[in-house]
């Protein structure tokens, strides 16, 4: 099986791996410590040659595919949650008070070597958070 120290993945990939096989405890859901992302890129260069048109377009299939992949991965999660706890894995989903706790020990720790990375990285890191919180709070 594949070193999994360092991976981003996703839901499937967990199922598709069988980390199953040898989870004994997992958590999924928000608020919680994955976060997937599909996001629809286009480059800065590209997107000021656009015209107010072409923009708008892209911005349409920007929010056909949110609400496309929210629905998959709505879908992903359900079957990585019935793998697990079929495969006899206890399953925790995260309380926003442990969610805060958990966030508090990955700033003390491996939020400081991410944010070494490059000046980006802080920022970026900072505004997924934040999204996650709002969501989190809106639930």
């Amino acid at each position: 099986m594949p070193s999994t120290s360092r991976r981003v993945t996703s839901y499937e990939t967990f199922v598709s791996e069988k980390l199953y096989e040898h989870a004994k405890y997992f958590t999924a859901g928000s608020p919680g410590i994955w976060m997937f992302a599909n996001p629809l890129l286009i480059s800065k260069s590209l997107w000021d040659s656009l015209s107010a048109a072409e923009k708008e377009v892209f911005e349409a299939a920007a929010e056909i595919s949110e609400t496309y992949f929210v629905a998959a991965q709505n879908d992903a999660e359900k079957r990585f949650i019935k793998t697990f706890t079929a495969a006899g894995a206890k399953y925790h989903r995260f309380s926003y008070e442990e969610y805060l706790a958990w966030l508090r020990f990955a700033q003390q720790t491996a939020w400081k070597e991410y944010f070494a990375l490059s000046p980006t990285t802080e920022s970026l890191l900072l505004e997924v958070v934040q999204t996650l919180m709002d969501e989190a709070t809106t639930k």
